[in-house]
């Protein structure tokens, strides 16, 4: 009776973990909507518009990287999500000046299912072309895979395109699809979408590079008909210390929940670090990261 319960809870908690519940169906992989490194963690997604994530550009808004003033570099973070540590690691190089290409690689620790703790990896690739010098083009091409037990396992692929282009002196605006691929059938023969998108959003910037005010807002809507959207703003000052915040609403079956979250990085020439938190309705999430640009 006591195996029999075990085998019950397992695969309980295996159907929850691959799918996240939503308004007329279901999201597998979800993690693939993770928003990685200081500048979205911060923003609570709000950002997407923003030229300076760098290296985590090879995760979302590919099109940054090839961006005016983008920073080429390496990038890491650890992750903690309600106790569960993560590993988080980026790579960006800048070619001829018009071109950026991107790395991303991810290992996120999960819940514990009777003696095996639940993982997912995540790699992306990330491509970007700037057309002139104020609009550029990009593409993030993703594998997913989720470890739910020794012997069951879930992967995809997913592909994202998007535009970033500054409109006039302050402003730039983003568009894009986001995580869209193929389905992934579970143990029954049932197939479930990853989280398919379409987002848009902007940034405003008040101020010089080296002490300036960033407002940023975004809204997405998901093919499973949920929504989100999210503002916030950070504020550099000396060109040293940059402070994010940003609050994230979304529908009730939304991948990515509503919540507030707050960050701080440090510059020290080309080496940076930084922490934020992301405070989810049932869980935290604490990142601590460190970068390097070139």
């Amino acid at each position: 009776m006591k195996r029999l319960s075990t085998i019950v809870i397992a695969a309980a908690s295996i159907l929850a973990c691959l799918t996240a519940k939503a308004q007329g169906g279901t999201d597998a992989l979800p993690f693939v909507r993770t928003d990685f490194g200081p500048t979205l963690t911060g923003t609570a997604g709000a950002a997407v518009a923003s030229a300076e994530a760098g290296p985590w550009s090879a995760f979302r808004g590919a099109a940054a990287m090839a961006f005016p003033g983008s920073l080429q570099g390496v990038a890491g973070e650890f992750r903690l999500t309600d106790g569960n540590a993560g590993f988080s690691g980026a790579a960006m190089a800048k070619l001829a000046g018009k071109m950026g290409l991107g790395f991303g690689l991810s290992y996120l620790g999960g819940d514990k299912i009777a003696s095996y703790r639940t993982n997912n990896f995540l790699l992306s690739t990330a491509f970007a072309y700037s057309i002139t010098d104020s609009f550029s083009l990009g593409a993030n091409l993703r594998f997913a895979r989720q470890n739910l037990m020794e012997s069951v396992s879930y992967s995809g692929a997913s592909l994202d395109i998007n535009a970033l282009a500054k409109i006039g002196y302050s402003v730039t605006a983003t568009f894009g699809l986001s995580a869209l691929g193929n389905k992934v059938e579970s143990a029954s023969g049932t197939a479930y979408a990853q989280p398919a998108n379409v987002y848009a959003g902007a940034e405003y910037v008040y101020g010089l590079d080296s002490n300036k005010l960033a407002v940023d807002a975004m809204a997405e809507y998901y093919f499973s008909g949920n929504f989100g959207a999210a503002i916030g703003a950070s504020f550099t000052y000396d060109g040293m210390v940059t402070a994010r915040a940003g609050y994230r609403f979304a529908s009730e079956w939304c991948v990515l929940p509503s919540h507030f979250a707050a960050g701080l990085e440090g510059r020290f020439g080309s080496f940076s670090v930084n922490a934020s938190l992301a405070m989810m309705p049932a869980a935290y999430v604490a990142c601590f990261g460190a970068g390097f640009s070139f």
